[in-house]
């Protein structure tokens, strides 16, 4: 089934209107990035984190129900793959920028899960593009490349379609299965051997000692913003701890922190409903 097919059977399971919606790849250098494009004229561009594709806010679109861009970051997704040592914070908000500029003809709201997050705040602090808000899903610059001492997991990158599955839930045993399916099959592409493969570079994880480097630029351009700033923390993650929001507060005072509850690290797909309400209650929204 496609990609689009998929959602259509995803807002009828949720009782929701069956959006317009369509995939579109912005052909021109230095983009080449893909995305899905919800509705005409997005007043909100949403970025996923590392490793995982724009059809990770579905749940949030189809019930939030406004124009919106999801992109798949480079690398990952339909956006083509770099080189290894581009795959920084600084190249990837670049090339995005490129994309924004060319689909988002308005002031937006800009909301980043996880690694989506950092390059949220590059793109709003260093390309002059028109952020009127900025969300950041459960991430803060201290774990960007992960931190020191965390240890390397090995990720299965070829296998059955049940077999991604099943790796995916071994990280994430809290998640229903039967929507890990319907995410994974999206993220994945059939081989000729009749194997799948994660559509997301493996190359992008050998390159986490880059983006680790970057920690103090992506801090000053988080501290030069001028717009309104909320971190939003899953009330079940470990991943931004209640130290590392309390210097989050000192470095950027302006910020506002919001708890997603029953959620993890992925907020956006643990907690859809409550992100779609929060988002929907912005005044600008």
């Amino acid at each position: 089934m496609d990609e689009i097919s998929l959602i259509n059977d995803h807002a009828h399971a949720l009782g929701v209107a069956v959006p317009t919606v369509e995939r579109r790849l912005v052909p021109d250098e230095p983009a080449n990035v893909s995305g899905v494009y919800w509705g005409t004229d997005p007043g909100l561009v949403v970025l996923h984190g590392a490793r995982l594709d724009a059809h990770t806010w579905n749940g949030v679109l189809l019930r939030l129900g406004v124009p919106a861009v999801a992109y798949d970051l480079p690398g990952h997704g339909h956006s083509r793959h770099l080189a290894p040592d581009e795959y920084t914070v600084s190249t990837m908000a670049g090339i995005l920028a490129h994309a924004i500029r060319h689909d988002v003809l308005q002031d937006f709201t800009l909301v980043g899960h996880s690694l989506g997050a950092m390059v949220s705040i590059a793109l709003a602090a260093r390309h002059q593009l028109p952020v009127k808000r900025l969300v950041l899903l459960d991430a803060t610059p201290h774990g960007l490349g992960g931190l020191p001492g965390d240890p390397v997991i090995p990720i299965q990158h070829v296998g059955t379609l049940d077999e991604l599955v099943d790796a995916v839930h071994a990280e994430a045993p809290g998640r229903d299965r039967q929507s890990l399916l319907r995410g994974v099959s999206r993220n994945v592409r059939e081989r000729s051997d009749g194997l799948v493969e994660w559509r997301w570079d493996p190359r992008f994880r050998d390159s986490a000692q880059l983006r680790r480097t970057e920690k103090f630029e992506v801090w000053k351009s988080l501290a030069s913003l001028d717009v309104p700033i909320t971190l939003i923390r899953g009330d079940r993650s470990k991943l931004v701890t209640n130290a590392m929001t309390e210097e989050f507060l000192q470095f950027v005072p302006q910020a506002t922190v919001e708890v997603a509850p029953q959620s993890g690290h992925n907020v956006h797909t643990d907690a859809a409903a409550w992100m779609a309400a929060w988002l929907s209650a912005l005044p600008e929204m």
